[in-house]
């Protein structure tokens, strides 16, 4: 899961470099309010380079000792998990919200809405923008709410 969100966010920071923004991954943020749909609708070079591939750098870390079935449950956890981000909604049941530093639905909302396109960039977990700086607006705004 590790391996994942770290090419996941590295792939999505790349995605909003201005030029890569405008002719690819503008396709993604068309939706500024998210919809579990929204996690789907990507650009071609993007789905390939900021969804499949980090995906599968865990499947290829095992190779041959990862099972057929592991690989497809991972594939249905990672579409699961992008529906539920993309959703709107902070469920209360979703049981990968035990991780540590996880993603919420409402940190990725507040990165589709407007908020703040220049970060909340991670996928699963908050490390990378917790490391890269790239949160700080986010939990200062939800500081001030709470």
């Amino acid at each position: 899961m590790y391996v994942e969100d770290i090419g996941f966010s590295i792939a999505h920071r790349i995605l909003h470099q201005p030029f890569l923004y405008k002719h690819v991954h503008k396709v993604h943020h068309t939706f500024t309010q998210t919809v579990s749909i929204a996690g789907s609708h990507t650009h071609p070079i993007e789905f390939l380079f900021g969804n499949m591939i980090p995906a599968a750098l865990p499947v290829l870390m095992l190779g041959s000792r990862m099972h057929l079935v592991t690989g497809l449950a991972w594939s249905a956890v990672r579409v699961a998990e992008s529906s539920n981000h993309h959703s709107g909604y902070n469920f209360p049941w979703i049981p990968w919200d035990l991780t540590p530093m996880r993603n919420t639905p409402a940190y990725h909302d507040y990165h589709h809405s407007g908020g703040d396109f220049t970060g909340n960039y991670s996928g699963q977990t908050t490390i990378l923008d917790t490391i890269w700086g790239k949160n700080k607006k986010y939990y200062s705004i939800r500081t001030k709410e709470d």
